[in-house]
């Protein structure tokens, strides 16, 4: 059997993507979840590297997916080609069943009168793992962070944990399980910083993520995930720096957190971006 349609997902697949094509006369699809040249912590040769191979391979995919409207722009007027088809990283909301609201405040003997805000996913730089440990090591600070997650700068969050009794480390938990406790919180925190191309175009899942699990959400000022929080509430936005995020934090208390939420609509979910999937690889495999 041949295939008739090979997904290249990634920048590190395409090269291998592109071959498979020419082997089976197969269709390509190239699924870009990041602005795959600009990631990162690369540095400036290998980045040529990654966008000169790019540049090359991109004409041979027959389907262009990615995740944000700015990383589709970008790529249009980068390499000339047509906008990519936006399939945004929404969460499957299939089976969802989330943990007790008290789950965190329990577990970690928060009191009632502090919010329970929640970092989820890589803790790493370019995160702002380090604004978070600022705003809540701070002296007076009322409300408790949990993160729950894995990185290289796990070993500092937990130090942070054992010197300040409102800061906790939770152990990471499967892909699928990380709205239902996202639950368990009162506040989402996606604080990405503009250190590359790629992170300032970010759209995370964990945005999506959150307001699955029916908790606002804090991101960082950057084009589409401000746009979100402008089209559908369900949030505030946050210039990206720890003095910014400590002033919003400081003047958040249950009232405003529970108004945000309630006036917020629905963001978009799995069922919505698959649907967009669907038609676009059936209208690839009929030409």
């Amino acid at each position: 059997m041949r295939p008739v349609l090979i997904q290249a997902h990634d920048l590190s697949a395409l090269p291998a993507g592109v071959i498979s094509k020419w082997m089976t006369k197969a269709k390509l699809h190239y699924d870009a979840h990041e602005l795959g040249s600009e990631r990162t912590g690369w540095p400036s040769v290998l980045r040529l590297l990654a966008r000169t191979t790019e540049r090359i391979l991109v004409p041979q995919a027959d389907l262009f997916t990615t995740v944000s409207p700015s990383i589709a722009q970008w790529y249009a007027g980068e390499f000339g080609c047509e906008t990519p088809t936006l399939v945004l990283n929404a969460t499957d909301n299939a089976g969802f069943i989330p943990v007790a609201k008290d789950y965190f405040r329990s577990t970690y003997s928060i009191p009632e009168t502090a919010l329970v805000f929640i970092y989820v996913g890589l803790m790493d730089k370019g995160r702002g793992i380090d604004w978070i440990l600022d705003v809540f090591g701070q002296p007076g600070c009322r409300h408790h962070v949990v993160f729950m997650g894995f990185g290289a700068l796990t070993e500092k969050v937990e130090g942070a944990s054992r010197s300040h009794g409102n800061i906790h480390l939770h152990k990471a938990v499967p892909a699928n399980e990380v709205a239902r406790y996202s639950a368990g919180a009162d506040v989402g925190l996606v604080t990405i910083e503009p250190v590359s191309q790629s992170y300032l175009y970010a759209m995370p899942n964990k945005m999506f993520e959150c307001r699955m699990a029916g908790i606002p959400v804090i991101v960082t000022n950057l084009p589409d995930m401000a746009k979100m929080i402008e089209t559908y509430g369900g949030g505030w936005t946050v210039e990206p720096n720890a003095n910014a995020l400590a002033g919003l934090v400081g003047q958040l208390d249950r009232e405003k957190v529970d108004s945000v939420a309630a006036n917020s609509k629905p963001f978009p979910t799995w069922d919505d971006a698959k649907a967009v999937l669907v038609d676009a690889v059936r209208k690839t495999l009929r030409t």
